[in-house]
């Protein structure tokens, strides 16, 4: 697959409670997400269909928990069975009263956790204070981060994806790729679904 093809889908999409605990008096907001509500596409295909696939776990999100304390944002994505058998990816996106932020999360089997961050307008952020952690036996993927990396603002309001698909040959002819909107039943190519805004605590 194309790193167009595969920029063209995770575009389309835009996500351990011990290791990012919310500071005290931080405001939290939990969000479930329903059960068996992941769309499958073949990126190969001429038009990209998106159709049911309720069998699907990995990347079927179920719950989202976000906390805005003093110092930083904390988002933990829970997903209804985590593997760490194939390509795997978080989109996280920090909207903000001046801008938005996406934080994309990804994992291959084997390999650690890679990140970036970058504008609403693309171009990259840097923040070096954030964390990242992938954790398929509580089958989260958890995220914190510094307010000053999203200029400090009086809230901040969360739309998460997930996406995941499997290494495949390059004379392969389909390309099944799994993904779901942690806000809606439904994956729009224009935009994620948002929670409610989260105010600093």
């Amino acid at each position: 697959m194309s790193s167009l093809r595969r920029a063209r889908v995770v575009a389309a999409l835009v996500p351990a409670v011990l290791l990012l605990a919310a500071p005290a008096h931080a405001e939290k907001v939990v969000t479930d997400d329903a059960v068996g509500d992941v769309q499958q596409a073949d990126l190969f295909a001429d038009d990209l269909e998106f159709l049911p696939a309720p069998d699907e776990g990995s990347t079927d999100i179920v719950r989202t928990v976000a906390a805005y304390g003093t110092t930083r944002v904390a988002v933990t994505v829970h997903f209804r069975d985590l593997l760490n058998t194939r390509y795997q990816e978080t989109i996280v996106e920090l909207r903000t009263p001046r801008d938005a932020f996406y934080v994309v999360a990804s994992k291959e089997p084997g390999s650690r956790v890679r990140t970036l961050m970058a504008h609403r307008r693309g171009e990259d952020a840097y923040c070096r204070g954030l964390r990242v952690r992938f954790d398929g036996g509580a089958d989260t993927v958890s995220l914190s981060i510094p307010a000053a990396c999203l200029d400090d603002p009086r809230w901040v309001q969360l739309g998460v994806a997930a996406a995941g698909f499997a290494l495949f040959p390059q004379e392969a002819t389909t390309a099944p790729f799994y993904g779901d909107d942690g806000h809606r039943g439904t994956i729009r190519d224009t935009s994620l679904g948002k929670g409610p805004r989260i105010h600093r605590g």
